[in-house]
Protein backbone atom coordinates (compact mmCIF):
# COMPACT_ATOMS: atom_id res chain seq x y z
CA UNK A 1 0.00 0.00 0.00
CA UNK A 2 1.70 3.25 -0.88
CA UNK A 3 2.20 5.74 1.79
CA UNK A 4 -0.19 8.51 2.23
CA UNK A 5 1.28 11.96 1.27
CA UNK A 6 -1.69 14.09 2.34
CA UNK A 7 -3.58 12.06 5.03
CA UNK A 8 -5.92 15.45 6.08
CA UNK A 9 -5.20 14.93 9.44
CA UNK A 10 -7.33 11.84 9.91
CA UNK A 11 -4.82 9.62 11.40
CA UNK A 12 -4.08 12.39 14.04
CA UNK A 13 -6.50 11.71 16.63
CA UNK A 14 -7.40 7.89 15.79
CA UNK A 15 -7.69 5.26 17.89
CA UNK A 16 -7.75 2.22 15.88
CA UNK A 17 -6.69 1.83 12.03
CA UNK A 18 -7.76 -1.22 10.41
CA UNK A 19 -6.13 -0.95 5.83
CA UNK A 20 -7.43 -2.90 3.34
CA UNK A 21 -4.61 -3.07 1.18
CA UNK A 22 -6.83 -4.84 -1.87
CA UNK A 23 -9.73 -1.88 -1.65
CA UNK A 24 -7.08 0.57 -1.04
CA UNK A 25 -9.05 1.44 2.05
CA UNK A 26 -8.40 2.34 5.88
CA UNK A 27 -10.97 2.09 8.51
CA UNK A 28 -10.58 4.56 11.35
CA UNK A 29 -11.83 4.58 14.81
CA UNK A 30 -11.70 7.95 16.46
CA UNK A 31 -13.42 6.87 19.90
CA UNK A 32 -16.82 7.60 20.69
CA UNK A 33 -19.16 5.50 18.44
CA UNK A 34 -18.55 6.61 14.70
CA UNK A 35 -16.70 4.55 12.08
CA UNK A 36 -14.60 6.20 9.21
CA UNK A 37 -14.19 4.71 5.82
CA UNK A 38 -11.32 6.13 3.52
CA UNK A 39 -10.61 5.39 -0.02
CA UNK A 40 -6.85 6.29 -0.28
CA UNK A 41 -6.08 5.16 -3.78
CA UNK A 42 -5.97 9.16 -4.96
CA UNK A 43 -4.84 12.14 -4.13
CA UNK A 44 -6.33 12.44 -0.88
CA UNK A 45 -8.38 10.14 1.41
CA UNK A 46 -11.82 10.41 0.49
CA UNK A 47 -14.51 9.56 2.94
CA UNK A 48 -16.77 6.64 1.31
CA UNK A 49 -18.81 4.92 4.18
CA UNK A 50 -19.67 6.13 7.95
CA UNK A 51 -21.44 3.85 10.65
CA UNK A 52 -21.83 4.02 14.52
CA UNK A 53 -21.30 0.96 16.71
CA UNK A 54 -21.85 0.81 20.46
CA UNK A 55 -24.09 1.67 23.26
CA UNK A 56 -25.48 5.11 22.52
CA UNK A 57 -26.49 5.02 26.73
CA UNK A 58 -22.34 5.25 27.08
CA UNK A 59 -19.63 7.97 26.52
CA UNK A 60 -18.22 5.74 24.23
CA UNK A 61 -18.09 2.28 22.16
CA UNK A 62 -15.95 -0.33 23.94
CA UNK A 63 -13.11 -1.34 21.99
CA UNK A 64 -13.48 -5.02 22.14
CA UNK A 65 -16.83 -3.94 20.24
CA UNK A 66 -15.44 -1.50 17.66
CA UNK A 67 -12.55 -4.15 16.33
CA UNK A 68 -15.13 -6.93 16.18
CA UNK A 69 -18.09 -4.62 14.07
CA UNK A 70 -14.57 -3.45 11.90
CA UNK A 71 -13.55 -7.12 11.55
CA UNK A 72 -16.95 -7.88 10.61
CA UNK A 73 -17.60 -4.95 8.07
CA UNK A 74 -13.82 -6.48 6.37
CA UNK A 75 -15.26 -9.57 6.34
CA UNK A 76 -18.31 -8.52 4.30
CA UNK A 77 -16.64 -6.05 1.86
CA UNK A 78 -14.10 -9.15 1.11
CA UNK A 79 -16.79 -10.99 0.34
CA UNK A 80 -18.77 -8.26 -1.81
CA UNK A 81 -21.94 -8.18 0.19
CA UNK A 82 -21.95 -5.08 0.96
Amino acid sequence: MKVLKNTCGILDSAKYIRTIPEYKTIVIWNGGHGVHVYYIGGEEPEEIHFFNVGDFSKNEADFREVKNVIDAYVKTLKRGLN
